[in-house]
């Protein structure tokens, strides 16, 4: 099912090379096109011109974007090694560069399905790096899982993947125009939402204002964000400080192709039925991923079963490199004719999360849940402390901007 307008997946008209260039560096891009390209990234994708801020200056500055490849890797991580406020932004920039390289070689959609693109100058040396990427697991529409979802019931989201530019060029408007460009194509590609991740920290404070300068709003309860009239709810709880998950024992059974039926049975009758077509979706491409493959985001999951045993919940969780701290659930359900179901549900989910080594447990739901807020959950607004590394008191902060229709 693909009810995505035609635009999206339909090649473009005949046009010359020029109508070309700058239909791509609109952002007006076809997924048939994205396809193509990235079969053999070895040319720019496009060509665009900077307005130079000097007011004597005869011509701005000329650039080139191309799809990133191991071939341009190196250099372009020399070229920005020194934008870093702190060698763990750096090292993790780095970590998801090589793991976006190992996914690429799986030939399946992962969990978090992104492109990066590379600006270089007019000689090809790079100067920037910026991509867009879904997060697919989470249930809105995703580059991976939209062709099973309606797009008027179910909305995609797109997010702005690593963004950074040689200390030479920064203060140019290099940034701002390869976000520029990536707001477009989301939007093009039938994105809702565009979303941007970003600490706190005094380092980050030009890109704050250049968010805010742009429509984006801080804060992670989002209406409308699944679909109309479906909200997102957020919350978090710093397991360092909950001493009760220690005593609870760790799941150690998973979901799994065995269960699949008793999985969809339970969340049938946990989630509302747009929610539950978003949940088929993802349990679809969580049972694709393989255990120890090399990705940007991790699955993981567990089952508990009740006295009879039958499934008396699960829960899917997801981690990855960047969050060194944190531990994403997109995901849980029970039996809520099981007393006591729930407390052992959210008890276990603490403890899942302290055996991986994550103090912050985060949770997004469809809709306030009071259940969570009871357990010790909170509201993660302005942001979550602790998230990057334990210690850091910088907090992991998410921007979103809405797309007018």
């Amino acid at each position: 099912m693909s009810n995505y307008p035609e635009e999206f997946i339909s090649p473009a008209p005949k046009e010359s090379p020029e109508e070309h260039n700058q239909r791509f560096a609109e952002g007006k891009i076809t997924e048939q096109e994205i396809k193509e390209y990235w079969l053999d990234p070895s040319k720019p994708f496009f060509e665009y011109e900077l307005p130079s801020k000097l007011e004597d200056a005869e011509s701005g500055i000329k650039l080139k974007v191309w799809g990133l490849t191991e071939d341009i890797s190196g250099r372009l991580l020399s070229a920005v090694k020194e934008s870093w406020a702190s060698e763990y932004d750096y090292e993790a920039m780095k970590k998801t560069l090589e793991k976006f390289f190992a996914q690429k070689q799986l030939h399946h959609p992962l969990l978090s399905n992104t492109e990066y693109y590379v600006a270089t100058d007019a000689n090809d040396k790079p100067i920037a790096i910026t991509g867009i990427y879904t997060v697919d697991i989470q249930g809105v529409a995703g580059f991976a899982t939209r062709k099973d979802l309606d797009p008027s019931r179910h909305f995609m989201v797109a997010r702005i993947a690593w963004t950074a530019v040689s200390k030479q060029m920064q203060g140019k408007g290099v940034a701002g125009s390869l976000i520029d460009w990536v707001e477009n194509m989301s939007k093009h590609r039938g994105a809702k939402f565009i979303q941007a991740e970003i600490d706190d920290a005094p380092t980050e404070s030009n890109m704050v204002q250049r968010y805010e300068r742009h429509g984006y709003t801080s804060g992670f309860d989002i209406k409308d964000y699944f679909g109309p009239g479906r909200d997102l709810h957020t919350y978090y709880i710093n397991l360092a400080e909950e001493k009760d998950a220690v005593s609870s024992p760790v799941p150690n059974e998973k979901i799994s192709i065995n269960n699949k039926e008793e999985i969809l049975d339970i969340a049938r009758r946990n989630y509302s039925p747009a929610r539950f077509e978003e949940f088929i979706s993802c349990l679809n491409l969580f049972l694709q991923q393989e255990e120890g493959q090399t990705a940007i985001r991790r699955p993981h999951s567990f089952i508990l079963r009740d006295a009879n045993g039958k499934i008396e919940s699960f829960a899917i969780f997801v981690t990855g490199d960047v969050y060194q701290n944190m531990m994403s659930n997109y995901w849980y359900a029970l039996n809520k004719k099981i007393d006591g179901s729930e407390e052992r549900l959210l008890n276990s989910m603490k403890a899942f999360s302290l055996s991986k080594n994550k103090k912050i447990l985060f949770v997004s739901r469809e809709g306030a849940d009071s259940d969570l807020t009871q357990a010790g959950f909170k509201k993660p607004s302005p942001g979550i402390p602790e998230t990057y590394v334990a210690g850091d008191p910088t907090q992991f902060i998410l921007y979103t901007k809405r797309f007018s229709p």
